[in-house]
């Protein structure tokens, strides 16, 4: 999670330093929005993957090192077992599926804040958003199958983060499994077409942020 806030916001920097400094116009003049704004996300996820197997295989290193009979003194008996291919497959995707949709929110922000500062103050409501269940983690991590622990699990933003915590704890029934993970690919291709739109909408605009209005009919194109 921490991996995906980080990246992120690095992406959001990147395209509101580039605003701001009208380096969006001559990458423009070069290649079309949709090729710019995806191979922004996507060379930002490769970078993000390499560093998500390195701590993968760290963590695994530790483990087998704290798993050994040097430490059996500690009493942790850690059962590397219980870590299936599925729970590992599982994680991997939601994790992809969260810094696609969370990356792909911060390029449509960073290129409709007027300036850095602005977007910064415009990507905090998605961003709080993103940790609002760390404050009800007691909640969720006594009680997996909570009204509330159910609701986060299928909203966007949330889903992927507590979808992976129930799965943990072994909490996620096998039909809640498939409706989060469906909802959660849905956010994220929904949120990978936006982007672009997005970024068309705003990138341009230097005086001001597009209105309510104009989003709505850049996402709807309607009449």
């Amino acid at each position: 999670f921490i991996l995906i806030i980080g990246n992120s916001q690095s992406l959001l920097q990147s395209v509101a330093m580039e605003k701001e400094n009208r380096m969006i116009e001559i990458m423009l003049s070069i290649i079309d929005s949709k090729t710019l704004v995806r191979g922004k996300i996507l060379g930002l996820m490769g970078s993000g993957i390499t560093q998500l197997v390195i701590w993968l295989v760290l963590g695994t290193i530790g483990l087998v090192v704290l798993n050994s009979t040097k430490l059996a003194s500690l009493n942790l008996n850690i059962d590397l077992g219980s870590i299936t291919i599925l729970s590992v497959v599982l994680s991997l995707f939601l994790a992809f599926c969260g810094f696609l949709t969370i990356a792909s929110i911060m390029v449509g922000v960073g290129a409709m804040g007027k300036n850095y500062r602005d977007s910064q103050s415009l990507s905090s409501i998605f961003i709080l958003i993103s940790v609002f269940p760390i404050y009800f983690i007691s909640i969720l991590i006594s009680d997996p199958n909570s009204i509330l622990a159910i609701i986060f699990s299928y909203f966007p933003l949330t889903s992927p983060m507590i979808l992976l915590l129930r799965s943990a704890f072994g909490q996620l029934k096998t039909v809640e499994l498939i409706i989060g993970v469906l909802l959660t690919l849905l956010y994220t291709i929904i949120a990978f077409y936006l982007a672009p739109k997005l970024f068309d909408l705003g990138s341009l605009m230097y005086s001001r942020r597009p209105t309510m209005k104009e989003i709505v009919k850049t996402i709807l194109p309607i009449g």
